[in-house]
């Protein structure tokens, strides 16, 4: 099999990917993010590859690479183009914030030398990415604020139907549950007629579809343990006792959907209430 470097020159320009070959690293993130979205687990993709699902770990975690047939299998596989692994695309960390800052989550710090990614340019894409990559926690937490500046604009019914297609609508639906409670959290907290309004019509759309979506969503799984199968919100973990701790320090909603995050109700709410007055000043 013809190792990675010498494909890499069959992607595109040579003389880009000369200049900007992505890393191990780089590749293996990107592997594990098109898994994810697919929602298969590592051991369906490594018998796509034809691997051994170890091997396909250390690609993942950039201890191992792809040879060049595995590239052209993983292409045609997701249906996307050579370009997914380029550098620049592999951590759209920064062009996501500038999304969610851009879609109502003022108090998120736009890079001004990031320009506005036009796939991103949808509100229902961007709640889809973030979700798909499950985190940072600010942007996780930013989707409160876009969702209230964007209540009357998202096409509930066709956000769902892309999330499920991922299998992420525990995911969903834990956002949901997480927006609702940061909604009554900050009701209680203001006296302002105007706001209170606004949120409540926010609430009431918001709690429509959370129930619409409740009913199409299969329960969380059972393990063969008894216990819920959990989604953690790509944390990596170092042991077992840190995922016990994480555990003792979830919220009953995270518990609920089988949600592993420390991520509560409250940073939701605080993130409404910040990017509320970052909107004011």
């Amino acid at each position: 099999m013809k190792p990675v470097a010498t494909f890499r020159h069959h992607w595109a320009k040579e003389t880009f990917f000369e200049a900007h070959a992505p890393t191990k690293s780089q590749i293996g993130d990107t592997v594990r993010a098109l898994r994810k979205k697919r929602g298969l687990t590592q051991r369906e993709l490594a018998n796509v590859l034809a691997v051994s699902q170890s091997n396909l770990s250390e690609i993942e975690s950039g201890k191992a690479s792809l040879s060049a047939e595995q590239f052209i299998v993983l292409l045609k596989y997701f249906n996307v183009p050579a370009t997914v692994f380029e550098p620049t695309l592999a951590d759209e960390g920064g062009t996501i914030q500038k999304a969610l800052a851009a879609h109502g989550a003022y108090n998120l710090v736009e890079d001004p030398s990031i320009l506005p990614s036009e796939r991103l340019a949808q509100v229902e894409t961007v709640i889809r990415e973030v979700l798909v990559e499950g985190g940072p926690a600010r942007s996780l937490t930013a989707l409160a604020p876009v969702l209230f500046q964007n209540i009357d604009k998202i096409n509930f019914t066709r956000l769902y139907a892309r999330i499920r297609d991922l299998n992420l609508d525990l995911r969903f639906l834990w956002l949901l549950d997480n927006v609702l409670e940061a909604f009554r959290l900050e009701k209680e907290a203001t006296n302002d007629r105007k706001l209170l309004l606004a949120i409540t019509k926010a609430e009431n759309v918001l709690q429509r579809h959370r129930i619409t979506a409740n009913l199409k969503t299969p329960p969380p799984k059972i393990g063969l343990n008894g216990a819920l199968e959990e989604d953690s919100l790509d944390q990596s973990f170092a042991s077992n006792q840190s995922v016990k701790e994480v555990r003792q320090k979830s919220s009953s909603i995270s518990r609920h959907w089988g949600i592993l995050t420390t991520l509560q109700p409250q940073d939701f709410a605080h993130t409404l209430s910040e990017s509320r007055h970052a909107d004011t000043h």
